[in-house]
């Protein structure tokens, strides 16, 4: 594979921006463009184009949440399984849950020992 002048032009676009970015004189800055034997006619759109995004674009901090998710999928580690998962619900859900099974509890309980309830009310709509 050869090196090609096209190769050459990304190369100094990508020294160009690691140094403007780094707040790189204007001295250096032309330096590093004379290095690569372009001409500034060629060069200077990009510059002002890195200067502008260098005004726009701001640092950001990703989250921790996406951080643990990344290195995850990047390590290639195994997935949470069905109890993990389970384990880091909000604590509401697990009061919810932990109602349902005494209810769910009581009613078969109650089924197997033979329990009437006596006390329904048997509606017509509903035994049609």
């Amino acid at each position: 594979m050869s090196y090609t002048s096209e190769n050459r032009f990304e190369d100094l676009l990508s020294e160009l921006t690691d140094a403007m970015l780094h707040d790189a004189s204007a001295r250096q800055v032309n330096t590093l463009v004379d290095s690569y034997d372009v001409a500034a006619v060629e060069i200077n759109p990009f510059k002002d184009m890195i200067y502008q995004l260098q005004g726009v674009l701001t640092p950001q901090q990703p989250s921790d949440q996406f951080a643990k998710r990344l290195k995850r999928d990047l390590m290639g580690q195994q997935r949470y399984t069905f109890m993990d998962r389970l384990r880091y619900l909000p604590a509401r859900v697990h009061v919810a849950a932990g109602f349902a099974v005494v209810a769910g509890f009581m009613l078969i309980t109650r089924r197997r020992i033979g329990i009437d309830i006596d006390d329904a009310v048997e509606l017509p709509a509903l035994q049609q």
